[in-house]
């Protein structure tokens, strides 16, 4: 191991959480590990070098986190000799999981890839992902790559008339794809999200104390009770007649669980993370989810 790989792992958070070697309760703890470093800021989907910003203050950005990838995933498959692969990401690296998918499979050819996202479902456009935010994902990033030539429904037209419908990519894939598994890991009210996704959205100017504490209480979000609904949506309606895919659904409002100590605390529906993701491993794919604190509200989702 390289001076590089050991600092790495060793000075993870906690207890190293899926980066652990020694940890009897990680199911990947004897596996090949390549970490795809994060540095393009367009969530490893973009295909843009000449990306600009609006408002244009920070000049030509390189948004090619989808390029990068590939790369590595070319590098991955010339030197490793393996039975199976899971594509995993935590956050950004969640949604890359997810962009990255078809490609990273193509490279490997008949060696199965599984796919595991970690905070960072792609949610439906609703108060959660307005088609503004999604319309700009595409455009400033230029992620027209992950999107599948026929798949319909994640080239819908908004009310705007722009194109909506990226929630649809990993429904696509499991669903022509059958023999994989897809795996989504999401809090009810992850904070970091709940922030995130309060860009160019007029539902979020939720003054959030339950994330941010009283001391930074004007800090806006999305509230919780939005993007639980968004969340369960996908439970209920988005994936819902697909058994190759998965959920793992805390009610709490943590941000990431495979790269620190909530791997190994975190339950969901009475199942340890760590056992629902050994039983995936063995082939036992599940959906299992905590029932929400308080009734959730009701509205209607678009697309």
């Amino acid at each position: 191991m390289s001076e590089f790989q050991d600092s790495f792992i060793a000075t993870g958070r906690d207890e190293n959480g899926v980066f652990s070697m020694t940890n009897p309760n990680n199911p990947f703890r004897d596996w090949h590990i390549i970490v795809a470093p994060y540095c393009t800021g367009d969530v490893h989907c973009g295909s843009n070098a000449k990306g600009v910003i609006p408002g244009g203050k920070l000049g030509t950005q390189m948004f090619v986190g989808f390029d990068n990838v590939s790369i590595i995933a070319r590098y991955a498959a010339s030197i490793l000799d393996v039975e199976g692969v899971v594509l995993a990401g935590t956050s950004a690296g969640g949604y890359g999981a997810v962009g990255n998918w078809a490609q990273v499979q193509e490279t490997f050819g008949d060696i199965p890839v599984d796919m595991l996202s970690d905070a960072a479902p792609i949610h439906p456009s609703n108060r959660v992902m307005t088609e503004s935010l999604e319309h700009h994902w595409r455009t400033m990033w230029g992620m027209d790559q992950i999107v599948p030539e026929d798949c319909l429904e994640c080239k819908q037209k908004g009310e705007d008339g722009k194109e909506v419908g990226l929630e649809h990519v990993l429904a696509y894939q499991a669903r022509r794809n059958p023999d994989r598994v897809f795996a989504v890991i999401s809090s009810t009210g992850d904070c970091t999200m709940r922030g995130f996704h309060r860009l160019r959205n007029p539902y979020g100017a939720r003054i959030d104390a339950e994330c941010w504490g009283t001391e930074r209480a004007r800090i806006l979000n999305v509230s919780r009770t939005d993007y639980r609904n968004s969340v369960y949506h996908l439970r209920d309606n988005t994936y819902a007649d697909l058994p190759n895919v998965a959920m793992f659904i805390p009610d709490n409002v943590d941000h990431g669980h495979l790269p620190n100590r909530y791997f190994y605390q975190r339950s969901a529906g009475g199942v340890m993370l760590y056992d629902w993701l050994s039983d995936l491993t063995e082939g036992d794919v599940y959906t299992t989810y905590d029932e929400p604190e308080a009734p959730t509200e009701v509205w209607t989702v678009g697309g």
